[in-house]
């Protein structure tokens, strides 16, 4: 009698997985199909769920948009993954040199989109083992 295949759901945070990629030089990896990275993880007694991919939409620069845009339509053909936006905000900034007034940008409530998807997947049952994907220390505690 073969034994239950043990669930297993993939959490990524966008951001993290594309700087991690960028600052490693791996930029051929940018186009990755998450779920299969998400299956390859998986052992050969375990059954990959779910995929959830975390991201916020940017705005600017428009080029960079754009392959956000390409991207993530084509993340959404893939059955077995869904995506989760947080937003992405402006804030002003000065220098503290020149006292020049500029925008940053950075993106909001993907951390904590991804502990509440990590909690009431827990709660309802859905895996068994859960893997995250991030370099955030802040998702610690939900761990």
């Amino acid at each position: 009698m073969a034994s239950k295949k043990e669930r297993v759901n993939v959490y990524i945070d966008g951001f993290n997985l594309y700087y991690g990629l960028r600052d490693s030089g791996w930029k051929k990896y940018y186009w990755l199909n998450l779920y299969k990275l998400g299956n390859s993880l998986c052992s050969s007694t375990q059954a990959l769920q779910n995929v959830k991919y975390f991201t916020s939409k940017i705005s600017k620069p428009r080029d960079k948009r754009r392959r956000q845009e390409k991207y993530l339509s084509a993340l959404g053909t893939l059955s077995g993954l869904s995506i989760h936006y947080g937003r992405y905000q402006s804030f002003k900034q000065h220098c503290s040199n020149c006292e020049r007034v500029y925008y940053d940008t950075n993106e909001k409530r993907t951390d904590v989109n991804i502990a509440t998807h990590m909690l009431v997947d827990a709660f309802q049952n859905s895996f068994d083992t859960a893997i995250l994907i991030s370099a955030d220390s802040d998702l610690t505690l939900p761990l």
